[in-house]
C-alpha cells in the first residue's frame, strides 16, 4: 500500500478551509457508511485512509488506500474523536442550467448560516425527492465538514449549486419560465402554479432578503397556531415541502 506523508496529511488536514477546498476542488468525507454512500452514488473518491486494516476493503482498483496510525487520522478529521476511515472525494460541478434540465421544481436557499440546519434541510428535501437546490453565495459553504456531516449522505443525491449571484440566477429562472415562490411570516397561503417554479426560503434571522422578494410572483405562507415566534428552517422546509408533495404532486 502507498505511504501517507506529512505532505499528504498536511493537504488533506487544509481541505477543512473553504478557500483550500475551492482550490483543489476537493473536501473530506469521514466515516464508513459516508464512504459508501458516496460510492454508491457515483462521486469519484481520490483517496481512502483508515488506521484499521480492515477498512480497506473499500479499496478499488483506481482508488488509492493509505493506511496510517490514529495521530494521522486525528489531524485530518475534525472530529473530536475521529473515525478509523476518511476519504477524499472530488467536487462535482453543477450549474444552473442543470437544476432546470427536466425539473418543474426548484428549492432555493438563501442567506442558511448554520451548517447544521443546511445539512438538515438537504437531508429532508432528498426525503421528499428534490432533485434540485439552488444556494445564495452568502449561506454556508456546501462542502463544509458540519455540512456534510448532517446530511448523512443525501449530498451525494440531487443537483444542488451554489450560485455566485443569486438574484443574477433567480432573473435567468424568470426568463426561463419559472414563477418565483418566496415565503412569509404574515400572508396567507398562495395558490401554487401548476407550470416551473422556484420556492425560496430565507434565514430564521432575516427570512429570504428584500431584493429576492421583490422579484417573486407571490409568497407562500405555515399558519401558526400557538407563540412561537418563528419556526426553525429545516422544520420550515419539511413542512412546505410535505404540503407540495401532497396537494400539488410536483416533486
Amino acid at each position: 500500500m502507498p505511504i501517507l506523508t506529512h505532505a499528504l496529511v498536511k493537504h488533506l488536514s487544509q481541505l477543512q478551509l473553504k478557500s483550500y477546498r475551492n482550490f483543489e476542488k476537493e473536501f473530506i468525507i469521514e466515516g464508513a457508511k459516508l464512504i459508501e454512500e458516496c460510492l454508491s452514488s457515483g462521486w469519484e473518491v481520490t483517496r481512502i485512509i483508515t488506521s484499521d486494516p480492515n477498512q480497506a476493503s473499500f479499496s478499488m482498483p483506481d482508488i488509492l488506500t493509505y493506511v496510517c496510525d490514529e495521530a494521522a487520522i486525528k489531524k485530518i478529521s475534525t472530529h473530536s474523536t475521529p473515525p478509523s476511515v476518511l476519504a477524499s472525494v472530488k467536487i462535482r460541478p453543477t450549474e444552473l442550467k442543470q437544476l432546470m434540465s427536466g425539473q418543474q421544481f426548484i428549492l432555493c436557499i438563501d442567506g442558511v448560516a448554520d451548517p447544521g440546519n443546511l445539512g438538515t434541510i438537504i437531508r429532508t428535501a432528498d426525503w421528499f425527492g428534490v432533485k434540485s437546490i439552488l444556494l445564495s453565495e452568502n449561506s454556508v459553504d456546501l462542502y463544509n465538514e458540519k455540512v456534510v456531516r448532517s446530511t448523512m449522505g443525501s449530498l451525494f443525491h440531487p443537483r444542488i449549486y451554489q450560485s455566485k449571484d443569486i438574484v443574477s440566477d433567480i432573473e435567468s429562472l424568470k426568463k426561463s419560465g419559472y414563477k418565483i415562490i418566496t415565503t412569509s411570516v404574515n400572508e396567507g397561503k398562495a395558490e401554487l402554479p401548476n407550470d416551473n417554479f422556484c420556492l425560496m426560503l430565507g434565514s430564521e434571522s432575516h427570512g429570504v432578503r428584500h431584493k429576492l422578494e421583490d422579484r417573486a410572483d407571490s409568497s407562500y405562507h405555515i399558519p401558526g397556531y400557538g407563540q412561537a415566534e418563528s419556526l426553525n428552517l429545516a422544520v420550515s422546509t419539511g413542512i412546505i415541502l410535505y404540503d407540495l408533495k401532497e396537494i400539488k404532486k410536483l416533486i
